[in-house]
């Protein structure tokens, strides 16, 4: 039975994972995309979670086993309503309600929290239940059903969180991703009803009432007060860890719309490994598993430090890691197969699946030694997963919104590492041989003191190993970057979060400067003007040359992006780049724009989303139909929606939504609600105004020879519109220029 019970609560972690996933993205529709949103979106999700630990904990130790897998079927069917009913209540009715957001992130995480209470609740109920499944000798033994259960859990999770983004979610979409997923939960409710079918009607190991009244009460004391600053310890440290790691990680790789994903699955994997390999050491520790607690725990926190120091040591000081540094250095993403393996293979498996480890294999020894009772099995392990989940809140919080924004991220790390010095402490005092601990200890501060300074980090993370080649900027939203080429003349290419974004000065990149530039002149009165995304301020820049120009309103995600522009005006003395610092029509305001599209009520002659990669992580999102719908809608009479053309299915998308489109220099597609008149003789008028003419110089950029061939040649011939194809479209939920399907096409050329 216990074999059937892994398989299936494995498929139960996947539909846990899954849902994450995809409801991470619904609900980044009504509370924008940026750190402090996500970071409540998740402190949310777990919060639930933790609930449910709690509340499952104090009923588990009522159950018998035959009762415990009736409940656990009972909770499975309860999360696959609650997954079935997620898209209308997240996606379709949650973006009416009030004002949510980075804003208002206290109000925002208590309406997560309670649309997601339901069904995350359920997820985490099912662990302390499924802990009284079945009952066996020794208490020793009853923890290495948790522990199991803790690694089938975690390793469907993992995968999922790679099958997500690779296949349900590419080929099914999100809607259809999710109810796999309740299809999932359906298949394990039926599976723990064939269990519990096959236990019979006995009720032999049921707790008297005596003992359930007894288990429902928190044992006190200094003993169990330990375990459970253990368990925050622990929470506080996965999520902390997590974060810092990803944003290490990002920049090396330069992060795609699975990055994510692959990241999540082998720290995922991590923990699962871990757990099992402290319940396969059960048996043979004996007097010595606390001991070995304790010297794991130390043990991961040098790791943290250590693994950080090594990485910058091989790759400034190592010769044959120059082709890797290369790579880090270079403007686009890609590489070799050798430097994929290297880029999702080795550095993950250094920086998370080693700690995850430990992490797990520290989770399965805690219960070994916690769990002294049978009678309080769940209700024990109901509370310190609870405690854990608040460690993970207060993490995922004090990472994201204190640690980085004051110390950077070499400083978080620091910080984080030092907690293993209360471990090694604990250690000293459990043992008389106190050569290990104290030795730990040493090992412990002199990696914590490797973590090269923060300025130090990230100009080795940039690729750099010459000092003076490196502008950034790092705040809890991101790491924004100027990198100047070797040379003479100062040339910079413009990176955020290790992604090449754009080039300085202006003449390097002007099909920047021509995507804000040609909506705004082919307008006649582009008065009011919205840009989605700033980076090098290019498409700003181009957009902003119209004397007749009133305001320009432009939303950035990445909060330091205007300052790092100042400073390297101020460098290079370029005032084409600091200009916005100076014009009282520019209104730069940190936020995701399609959510202050959605929020605000502002109506625009010109909005236009600055050119971003497809398969950038969430840039679906600003190529969908959806988005082209919210642009129509926040247009005046006349207005243009502005798009960069990356693929065919992004010019496909923009005429399903407006009546009139008009494609420029395969370059730009203007969307209208009215005929657009593209009238080159007009256009040259506007250029040749001494204000437009001075704007475009500035910059040393020659406006008429770039402009000249986008117009005489007009605007590319667009076939009639077809029948509706949705594989031609993209949509939220189904996003297939960032997701691509893999398996249809592969289908499709064996067929």
């Amino acid at each position: 039975m216990t074999h059937a019970l892994l398989w299936i609560y494995a498929l139960s972690g996947a539909a846990a994972l899954l849902y994450q996933v995809v409801w991470q993205r619904w609900l980044v529709f009504t509370v924008g995309l940026s750190t402090v949103s996500i970071a409540v979106i998740v402190a949310g999700f777990l919060s639930g979670l933790g609930v449910g630990y709690l509340a499952g904990g104090r009923l588990a130790d009522r159950l018998t086993p035959r009762q415990a897998l009736g409940v656990f079927a009972a909770l499975e069917v309860g999360i696959a309503v609650a997954a079935l009913f997620s898209e209308p209540l997240l996606y379709e009715w949650l973006p009416t309600v009030g004002h949510l957001g980075p804003d208002a992130p206290a109000r925002t995480y208590l309406v997560v929290l309670l649309l997601l209470l339901p069904p995350t609740s359920l997820m985490g109920a099912s662990l302390p239940v499924l802990s009284r499944s079945a009952r066996f000798g020794t208490v020793l033994e009853q923890s290495g059903l948790i522990s199991r259960l803790y690694f089938a859990n975690t390793m469907g999770g993992a995968v999922a969180a790679a099958a997500t983004a690779f296949v349900f979610v590419a080929e099914w979409g999100f809607d259809g991703a999710v109810r796999l997923g309740a299809g999932l939960n359906l298949l394990c409710a039926i599976g723990g009803l064939l269990l519990w079918r096959s236990v019979g009607t006995a009720t032999e190991g049921a707790s008297s009432p005596r003992t359930a009244a007894a288990a429902t009460t928190a044992p006190t004391g200094r003993w169990w007060l330990g375990w459970l600053a253990n368990a925050f310890a622990a929470g506080l440290t996965g999520i902390a860890w997590e974060v810092l790691a990803f944003r290490l990680v990002e920049n090396i790789v330069k992060s795609r719309a699975q990055t994510f994903a692959v990241i999540l699955a082998v720290f995922l994997a991590g923990l699962a490994v871990g757990g099992l390999i402290g319940d396969y050491l059960r048996d043979r520790l004996g007097a010595r598993r606390h001991v070995v607690f304790l010297a794991s725990q130390t043990a991961l926190y040098v790791w943290l430090a250590g693994s950080v120091a090594a990485l910058i040591a091989v790759l400034e000081h190592f010769p044959p890691a120059s082709p890797w540094l290369a790579y880090i250095r270079s403007y686009e993403p890609g590489g070799s197969l050798p430097m994929l393996a290297l880029n999702y293979g080795l550095l993950p498996g250094l920086l998370l699946f080693v700690p995850a480890l430990l992490m797990g294999f520290g989770f399965s020894l805690s219960q070994q030694l916690l769990q002294t009772s049978s009678d309080t099995v769940g209700g024990r392990l109901g509370l310190v997963q609870f405690v854990n989940i608040l460690g993970c809140v207060a993490g995922a919080t004090l990472t994201t919104q204190f640690a980085i924004p004051a110390l950077g991220t070499a400083g978080a790390i620091r910080l984080l590492a030092l907690l293993g010095l209360g471990y090694a402490a604990i250690w000293i005092r459990a043992t008389t041989r106190r050569t290990g601990p104290l030795l730990a200890s040493g090992v412990l501060i002199a990696a914590t003191a490797a973590v090269p300074a923060q300025d130090h980090l990230w100009r080795v993370l940039s690729g750099q190993r010459d000092v003076g080649r490196l502008l950034y900027r790092e705040d809890a939203s991101g790491v924004s970057s100027l990198r100047f080429r070797p040379g003479q003349r100062p040339t910079a290419e413009v990176f955020a979060n290790g992604l090449g974004q754009s080039m300085l000065p202006r003449p390097l990149d002007s099909h920047h400067v021509l995507l804000g530039a040609i909506p705004t002149l082919v307008h006649p009165r582009p008065a009011m003007v919205g840009i989605i995304g700033l980076g090098s301020g290019g498409t700003l820049w181009g957009a902003s040359a119209s004397p007749a120009t009133e305001r320009i309103v432009a939303w950035e995600i990445m909060a330091s992006q205007p300052a790092l522009l100042i400073e390297y005006a101020e460098r290079t003395l370029d005032q084409s780049v600091a200009w916005f610092r100076g014009d009282p029509r520019i209104d730069i305001r940190h936020a995701d724009g399609r959510h202050a599209l959605r929020m605000g009520s502002e109506r625009f002659d010109v909005i236009e989303a600055d050119a971003l990669r497809p398969s950038s992580a969430y840039a679906g999102n600003l190529y969908s139909l959806e988005f082209f719908q919210l642009l129509r809608s926040r247009l005046r009479e006349g207005g243009l929606a502005a798009t960069w053309v990356p693929t065919p299915r992004v010019l496909e998308t923009m005429r399903r939504v407006f009546p009139h489109v008009v494609y420029l220099g395969d370059l730009v597609a203007l969307g209208s609600d009215q005929p657009i008149v593209v009238d080159w003789t007009a256009i040259r008028r506007r250029l040749d105004d001494a204000a437009v003419t001075s704007h475009f110089a500035s910059g040393q950029i020659d406006i008429v020879p770039l402009m000249e061939p986008v117009f005489r040649a007009g605007a590319a011939p667009l076939p009639p519109l077809g029948p509706f194809d949705p594989t031609q479209v993209n949509t939220d939920m189904r996003p297939r220029d960032e997701l691509p399907a893999r398996l249809s096409r592969l289908a499709a050329l064996w067929r």
